[in-house]
């Protein structure tokens, strides 16, 4: 009976302990609320580079301007549809 109690104590302090890792603290406020020329930082990690970090701050509006570009290109890039051509007779290549 000892062991069955210290194994429920055991279980259940483990996953209170998973749950408050998985579940960081909820911020205030979102990032994109506030103040729009509030500088805002954020570490990127280097291209080519798992380790490698920079620290990169831009207002509020900045990141948001930065957000929609990328939104608006990856649709882009999404609705492109290549141009498939074949060869004519002739030699030359028919579209």
């Amino acid at each position: 009976m000892n062991r069955l109690a210290i194994f429920c104590a055991a279980a259940a302090a483990s996953v209170g302990a998973a749950q408050a890792l998985a579940d960081p603290p909820a911020r205030q406020t979102r990032e994109g609320d506030g103040d729009p020329e509030q500088m805002v930082c954020r570490n990127e990690t280097e291209v080519g580079s798992r380790i490698a970090r920079r620290r990169v701050c831009r207002t509020r509006a900045e990141w948001a301007a930065l957000q929609a570009h990328s939104r608006e290109v990856t649709d882009e890039v999404q609705r492109f549809k290549p141009l498939i051509c074949n060869p004519d007779a002739q030699g030359g290549m028919r579209c």
